[in-house]
């Protein structure tokens, strides 16, 4: 139903402030990008420890677009 959509994007979006990273993609999201297009972004994108999620039964796996000059750090 779009409700939970709308309602998942919002936590997510609230999430980018715990995790201080402007841009968070949920798993499905991330499943659907083109492998060029994960190629491109390359260590930028990174996997986040599956996160509760209020609302959700279960944990979401997100992953973060670190800024350019942040991609050599160690993962969050």
């Amino acid at each position: 139903a779009i409700g939970s959509t709308v309602n998942l994007a919002s936590r997510i979006e609230a999430l980018t402030k715990e995790t201080q990273l402007g841009i968070l993609l949920a798993d499905t999201t991330y499943e659907r990008l083109t492998a060029a297009c994960r190629a491109r972004l390359g260590r930028r994108l990174r996997a986040l420890t599956p996160t509760a999620v209020r609302g959700w039964d279960h944990p979401i796996t997100l992953y973060g677009l670190l800024p350019p000059d942040a991609a050599d750090k160690p993962s969050r």
